[in-house]
């Protein structure tokens, strides 16, 4: 068969600092490279819409709400995205009204979406991509583990996300397995800010293999998580952010668009995800500017890399220029993982805890 070259890109919001900008953004090597797959596949991690109201339980609850303005989409286009996950804990953040808005801009722009919808029936739904005499099944799905905030599932005529209950998605692997060629599965899963996945995703994973996806393309963390296989299919537990620039907040949390020309040299400055009280200027750390884009090619085998991108201080991203360093650090952290002691995880970080707080008196 003709060989099928695939990107799967981190998390994208594509709002914040760089809102209404239309180049500048990323370096045109990255850009080059990214036209080079066949298939550009991302996470839209966030809500879309202009004047629209914050989620009222996110707002009552001190939540995180990130969106970006209808004019942000034009960033997805340019990147040559062909499809999105909305599978995510942000999706909602501007209620019912702002997927809805989202949907539209997306079918508008002629990006595929799936992982979220109007009612079960959409939300559930894969996107279907034919390529090269080849049909590629991708499914989105979001858990709700403690820590996800609020989460409206999608529900029969109810709009939200597709819930990542294991026993439906293996139910749905098998049967698109049976009518496509290649199925691929996009979870919002894990903790956020750590290295290492929960034994949880590593188990879900081998299920989801098992039950015939080819493949798992993982999100939610902010950094990047190693790449593994089982049964020579490749297994990416977090990809990181790709696109999620800098921005700004008001209080308690929500983003903030300034007007224009605003000066922020005097702004107070977070690196944290405080509640806040005033205007103030969110910065990322470091290590939550580095993204990871999948490589995966189709020959009928699949073949798996990746390369390591990096988001600079002036909010451009391209490839990491110490690409080599993070290599080795993700490696052994998927010795780890790969080891079958990692299941006992959570009983050595049980351990470890009761020891600190053993030396700390």
């Amino acid at each position: 068969m003709e060989k099928i070259k695939i990107a799967f890109l981190g998390d994208i919001m594509p709002g914040g600092i760089l809102s209404g900008k239309t180049d500048s953004y990323i370096s045109d090597s990255l850009l080059s490279y990214l036209k080079s797959f066949d298939l550009r596949i991302a996470t839209l991690e966030c809500a879309m819409g202009d004047y629209l109201a914050f989620d009222p339980v996110k707002m009552q609850g001190k939540k995180s709400i990130i969106y970006a303005k209808n004019i942000d989409i034009q960033k997805l286009v340019n990147l040559n995205i062909d499809a999105v996950s909305i599978a995510n804990n942000h999706t909602f953040d501007l209620g019912k009204e702002g997927l809805q808005n989202t949907i539209e801009l997306l079918k508008k722009n002629n990006i595929l979406f799936f992982g979220a919808g109007m009612n079960s029936e959409e939300a559930s739904k894969p996107v279907i991509i034919k390529k090269k005499n080849k049909s590629i099944a991708l499914f989105g799905y979001c858990s709700d583990s403690t820590g996800y905030g609020y989460l409206p599932l999608a529900k029969g005529n109810t709009p939200g996300v597709n819930h990542l209950n294991i026993n439906k998605v293996l139910s749905d692997i098998r049967i698109a397995k049976q009518n496509n060629d290649y199925v691929f599965v996009l979870p919002h899963w894990g903790m956020e800010h750590t290295y290492f996945p929960p034994v949880e995703c590593k188990r879900n994973a081998y299920q989801m293999i098992k039950a015939g996806a080819d493949g798992i393309i993982g999100g939610h963390p902010h950094r990047i998580q190693p790449l593994s296989f089982y049964k020579e299919k490749p297994i990416y537990y977090s990809l990181g952010n790709f696109l999620f620039p800098d921005r700004y907040l008001q209080p308690p949390r929500p983003v903030w668009y300034p007007p224009k020309d605003f000066d922020d040299e005097n702004m107070p400055v977070t690196y944290g995800f405080p509640y806040v009280t005033e205007y103030t200027k969110k910065l990322w750390k470091p290590v939550s500017r580095i993204g990871m884009v999948a490589e995966v090619t189709l020959s009928p085998q699949i073949q798996a890399n990746y390369r390591i991108t990096n988001l600079s201080f002036d909010n451009k991203i391209d490839f990491f220029n110490d690409e080599k360093k993070y290599r080795y650090r993700l490696s052994l952290v998927g010795i780890c993982v790969y080891s079958f002691l990692y299941y006992f995880e959570r009983e050595f970080r049980r351990i470890m805890a009761k020891v600190r707080s053993i030396i700390s008196r």
